[in-house]
């Protein structure tokens, strides 16, 4: 998804990048092009620096997780975009805690193996 941003989008500033292991972000900023990406070592970081937040993880704890430390951060204003597959009533609880920190909540859920995801075509 990152990969199909940075090159696709007309993006005015470079696109964030966080992941909990921090190779991750590094070899994909590596692979795109110089000057389209940061990495940052926490999410504070990109929170701060981002007005667009996407989460993407693996369950609904993860997201839960993700989200909750994204709203340690002040996020008025911000919207926070969220596109793990999780339960309904997870993405309720979610979208209320945004909310009611000032933001905004997007659920986006996607679809589809990292071979779609690198071709542009997730459901």
């Amino acid at each position: 998804m990152c990969k199909n941003l940075v090159e696709k989008a007309n993006l005015d500033k470079p696109l964030i990048l966080y992941n909990r292991t921090k190779k991750r972000a590094v070899d994909l900023a590596a692979a795109l092009p110089a000057g389209k990406t940061e990495v940052v070592d926490t999410i504070a970081e990109g929170v701060k620096k981002a007005d667009i937040i996407f989460t993407i993880v693996s369950n609904d704890a993860a997201a839960k997780e993700a989200v909750a430390t994204v709203l340690q951060s002040d996020v008025k204003g911000k919207l926070i975009v969220e596109c793990s597959t999780i339960h309904p009533d997870t993405t309720k609880q979610i979208a209320e805690d945004v909310v009611a920190k000032g933001g905004e909540y997007i659920t986006c859920p996607i679809f589809g193996p990292p071979a779609a995801a690198e071709a542009g075509t997730l459901m």
